[in-house]
């Protein structure tokens, strides 16, 4: 250990300068989470070496010279002040995170240590209020990566638990108080330093280590964290709101295929084949599509000979069919998938929007960014044979997936019974639906087969495109235009940006595109003409969902066709659900008449995510959930209270539609089918009684869930929910050591719980398993003020799916994790003249908050409450509770409808749901 010591303290003493590769001025900066990932200059950068035992050993730390940290933990309110004192020392601020992280710079001749540390203290001193913390910042490892502070706290253990209190003791008397201990790792603690002019605490610590009491010090670093996503450096990607949609040109943030977020897992690969079957031709030298064109390893190109002996010479990178009739022999058309006219330009931009090359620093990516494309081309009039033959030639040649951005009125029998056969050897073929605001299902046209993922189109704004296709065939939604004409009218601002095809010809030249709502780009750069902002329509949809099937393919290579497409529609994002009215029983567009919406809109990451193993940070095959709302279907990406509205909403994580109580007396058959669980009526439970309560589990993924445990809390109802004890999680499925406020039920377990997703809820496929508990309702009080209706949640855990929760807060693990939920609802009968009752207000955190409650009524019920007023923001201190009493009196006796209570947490700049109770008012069962 003194060996280790004596070398840190020696590193420690060497200055070193950050080699610079290019160099870089301060400037201020503001980064977001929507600018990811966010960045800090650190070209030029003088640091010194320090070193600290961590757990895991000797760590190494690069303390900035000449920058200081602070840390603001109520953001954009003490920025003001950070900024007087700064101004009023000569320092000066250059960067900010989230308005809480600040890096500054010292003023000249105070960028040697003592006058840093100096520096920091008189700061320290006129800062010391509202938790605003003065530290020493430290480089990231990584280039440009952003900085981490040390404050005035740090994290010390002891291998012998038993130890604990001799550390206390001993920190005490080096000056530090002990702020709180671990309750996962014994023996550690965090401490915090009483003297506000101790800056070094990597000094400090080391100085402790010394002492020969603690096994590691080290410390407690602030540091930013941020989403990760897989940006790529394609200079026209930021113009591709259909892979990340950061609300560009008047878009709705995330109303995108997630594709940034699905290529951490993934960006394809080259043995993954997409074939894109086209009538026209492609720019087959494009240099965005030429690392990407599937070469044939049989063939020897140009030499004239068939040396695959497939029927087909000098076929090294797919084929024209044109011209093929039935009574040409095997070979017919050319080698050259190649442009024809001048107007085929088509072909160009849908390869673009499949698999483009991505990463390459040029023009756009793709999908799948690293996929192959095999280009095949059969001509815009041409015969049922040569249009059949793309197909069985995709098949043999070993393509995985066929897109098809073109379609036919007339009957392709032979063309059909290619695709079907195609299918059938496990080929994913997918067809643009139309660009007609039409239910085109019933048509003979090539594509209307359950073979087929027939794709419709959605707008930047998370709007379906109006003049798109409708109906029960079309099976998903993807990224395309915002529409052709105000006449449409238009439901967004953008087109896709896509390659194009070089030369003069193309959409940005000779071809221009009517209506584009985007200016074409001219020369500089030489290239800029060999791309287009102007695609759209299904023609566009159709690649892009074709490149997400490549991903997917690419991280499960045993995964099939059928088993594909319900994964897509699966991981949707029901959008627009004020046109679309999706479906509670199996999440497909319900609305009057033709239905519009599909599924809802393709997300690439939550499908990928899915069907990739888990050391590739994926589900395995295996995504065990449990629904909170009506229109959450599995998806985590977003917050499943989220409501994707062109301006986003929110909807209730607290109605989960897979938990019903029987209250006595009890239905004579409990329900354990899907079918039966719909069948029966909801009701509120009784107090003093067992009341039964129905649990409805689902599988997502392709793979049976082997064992899946299920166990159900309770607690007294509340807007948002007391926080779970500290070992609930680590715990289960056993019972924490609290159980005075979440009371557990016993654990269940299913085992073999099939794949039961949206595309066959309801259907005689649907293996959904339904598992009844009792619950045991206590009696009520009359002399103690307390709610008379309960919160009830359930957590599911597999061994193939681990529930993964450690937020002891419910309202934040419920909407975020689908294998939480719970139902925070009160049923009464709509019969009745009034209805009164009590609740609690709760601040499930830490700290004191500033809390506002807001009722939310149908149309004609009256709201009164006593305790806590509606619409009044007021103080909860940490992990307090107000009991309101309410009562709410309809205007009419049998009126239907809802009250809610949604408690706000009012002390951030933007005012945030914590979570919520309701009271729904319907006919009694029976009634």
């Amino acid at each position: 250990m003194k060996s280790l010591l004596s070398s840190i303290f020696k590193a420690r003493s060497r200055l070193v300068v950050m080699s610079a590769i290019i160099i870089v001025g301060f400037h201020v900066s503001s980064v977001s989470t929507d600018q990811l990932p966010p960045k800090f200059p650190s070209d030029g950068l003088k640091v010194v070496e320090q070193g600290y035992i961590s757990q895991q050993g000797e760590e190494q730390a690069l303390l900035i010279v000449d920058h200081i940290g602070a840390y603001l933990p109520r953001g954009r309110e003490q920025v003001g002040l950070l900024k007087e004192v700064a101004d009023g020392l000569g320092a000066r601020i250059v960067a900010s995170y989230r308005s809480e992280l600040f890096f500054l710079h010292a003023p000249q001749g105070r960028d040697d240590l003592d006058a840093l540390f100096s520096l920091a203290a008189e700061m320290r001193e006129k800062l010391d209020s509202d938790g605003v913390k003065i530290g020493l910042a430290y480089a990231s490892p990584l280039k440009d990566a952003v900085p981490y502070i040390s404050t005035d706290e740090i994290i010390a253990g002891v291998r012998d638990s038993e130890l604990t209190d001799q550390l206390v003791n001993q920190l005490d008397e080096l000056g530090l108080d002990l702020l709180t201990t671990n309750p996962f790792v014994p023996g550690q603690a965090v401490f915090r330093v009483r003297d506000p002019k101790t800056l070094d605490l990597v000094r400090l610590s080391n100085e402790i280590l010394q002492q020969g009491l603690a096994s590691y010090v080290y410390p407690n670093f602030i540091a930013l964290s941020y989403d990760t996503e897989t940006l790529l450096n394609d200079n026209l990607f930021n113009n591709q709101w259909h892979h990340r949609n950061t609300a560009q040109s008047g878009g709705t943030a995330d109303a995108d295929a997630d594709l940034s977020m699905a290529w951490d897992i993934t960006l394809g690969a080259a043995g993954t084949v997409l074939a894109i079957h086209e009538n026209g031709g492609f720019d087959t030298t494009h240099p965005d599509l030429t690392p990407n064109i599937w070469t044939n390893a049989g063939e020897t190109a140009g030499d004239g000979v068939d040396n695959d002996g497939n029927g087909w010479v000098d076929d090294t990178l797919g084929w024209d069919f044109q011209g093929c009739t039935a009574a040409t022999s095997p070979g017919c058309g050319d080698n050259s998938p190649a442009p024809s006219a001048a107007t085929e330009n088509h072909g160009t931009a849908v390869a673009g929007v499949a698999a483009a090359a991505g990463g390459n620093a040029l023009g756009v990516s793709g999908s799948c960014p690293q996929c192959s494309l095999m280009l095949l081309r059969s001509g815009y009039v041409a015969n049922d044979f040569a249009k059949s033959l793309p197909f069985s030639y995709a098949q043999a040649m070993g393509a995985t997936v066929v897109s098809n951005s073109w379609g036919s009125g007339n009957a392709y029998p032979n063309t059909t019974a290619a695709i079907n056969a195609a299918a059938t050897a496990g080929v994913t073929i997918l067809f643009a639906s139309g660009n007609t605001a039409a239910n085109n299902c019933a048509d003979t046209r090539v594509g209307n087969d359950a073979s087929v993922i027939a794709v419709s189109s959605s707008t930047n704004q998370d709007r379906k495109v109006v003049v798109s296709s409708t109906g029960n065939c079309v099976d998903v939604l993807s990224p395309s235009h915002r529409g052709y004409t105000a006449a449409d009218p238009l439901t967004g601002t953008l087109n896709i940006t896509t390659t194009d095809r070089q030369g003069t010809n193309g959409y940005n030249n000779n071809s221009p595109v009517a209506n584009c709502p985007t200016a074409e780009a001219g020369t500089p750069p030489a290239n800029a003409r060999d791309y287009t902002a102007c695609f759209g329509g299904t023609s566009s949809a159709t690649p892009l969902t074709a490149g997400v099937v490549g991903l997917v393919q690419t991280v499960n290579g045993t995964i099939t066709r059928q088993q594909i497409q319900n994964l897509l529609q699966d991981t949707t994002d029901r959008v627009e659900d004020s046109a679309g009215a999706y479906s509670e029983v199996n999440g497909f567009s319900a609305a009057v008449g033709v239905p519009t919406h599909s599924n809802g809109r393709l997300n690439a990451f939550e499908a990928v995510r899915v069907a990739a193993p888990v050391p590739m940070g994926g589900r395995g095959s295996v995504d065990v959930m449990i629904r909170d709302n009506r229109l959450d279907w599995g998806n985590t990406e977003r917050p499943s209270n989220t409501l994707f509205e062109a301006t986003r909403g929110f909807i209730p994580h607290w109605r989960s539609v897979d938990i019903k109580v029987d209250a006595p007396p009890h239905a004579a058959v409990a329900p354990t089918t899907h079918a039966q669980f719909e069948a029966f009526v909801d009701e509120d439970p009784v107090e003093s009684s067992i009341n039964k309560v129905y649990v409805r589990v689902r599988n997502r993924g392709p793979v049976s869930a082997d064992s899946v445990t299920v166990k159900l809390h309770w607690a007294f109802a509340g807007t948002a929910l007391p926080p779970v004890p500290p070992d609930f999680w680590t715990a289960f499925p056993a019972d924490s050591a609290d159980t005075t406020i979440w009371h557990p039920t016993p654990a269940q377990v299913i085992t073999n719980l099939a794949y039961s997703g949206a595309s066959v809820a309801g259907t005689a496929g649907d293996a959904a398993q339904v598992l009844t508990f009792d619950f045991d309702a206590p009696a009520v009080d009359p002399t103690v003020a307390k709610p008379r209706h309960y919160c009830v949640l359930v957590v599911l855990d597999s061994p193939q799916d681990p529930h993964n929760e450690s937020n002891l807060v419910v309202d934040v693990a419920t909407p975020n994790n689908n294998n939480v939920t719970h139902r925070n609802l009160s049923l009464q009968d709509s019969d009745a003249d009034s209805f009164s009752d009590s609740l609690y207000v709760r601040n499930p955190y830490r700290e004191t908050i500033r809390t506002m409650l807001v009722a939310e009524t149908s149309k004609g019920f009256r709201v009164k409450t006593e305790g806590v007023e509606i619409g009044q923001p007021f103080s909860l201190k940490a992990g307090a509770e107000e009991l309101m009493r309410y009562s709410i009196k309809p205007e009419h006796a049998g009126l239907k409808g809802e009250v809610s209570f949604v408690q706000f947490n009012m002390s951030h700049r933007n005012p945030q749901i914590m979570g919520g109770f309701t009271v729904k008012f319907s006919p009694r069962k029976g009634k």
